[in-house]
């Protein structure tokens, strides 16, 4: 199991958390030898830099394997929207896994090919 850490004034399992959570799940099963000690926390917003225009929807520490997400930039501000909302959190799940790993997200998606 991840480990999940929150804000206060986040309820409990939420649309967006449970697609996280199936998503990990998927990627520590699928690749335990690079993934099986994947941490995932979830916040609302990354301390926003005055030196960038760009928000972060990520953030990786590779030496504790965890991946910070940033719920409202990765639900509210990509450039590409999804007609499936599941897919657009899946998608930033996956990149940031693949960064953690130095992998392709698509080596992650489709292992096989």
């Amino acid at each position: 199991m991840h480990s999940k850490v929150f804000r206060r004034g986040m309820g409990g399992e939420s649309f967006f958390e449970q697609v996280v959570e199936e998503t990990c799940e998927y990627l520590k099963e699928s690749f335990p030898e690079e993934l099986g000690n994947l941490k995932i926390r979830i916040e609302d917003m990354p301390a926003l830099s005055a030196n960038s225009d760009e928000v972060q929807r990520y953030e990786l520490d590779q030496k504790t394997m965890t991946v910070t997400l940033y719920r409202v930039p990765i639900q509210r501000m990509n450039k590409v929207k999804y007609a499936d909302p599941q897919m657009q959190i899946e998608r930033v799940v996956f990149s940031a896994a693949a960064e953690l790993i130095n992998k392709d997200p698509w080596d992650l998606i489709h292992p096989e090919n």
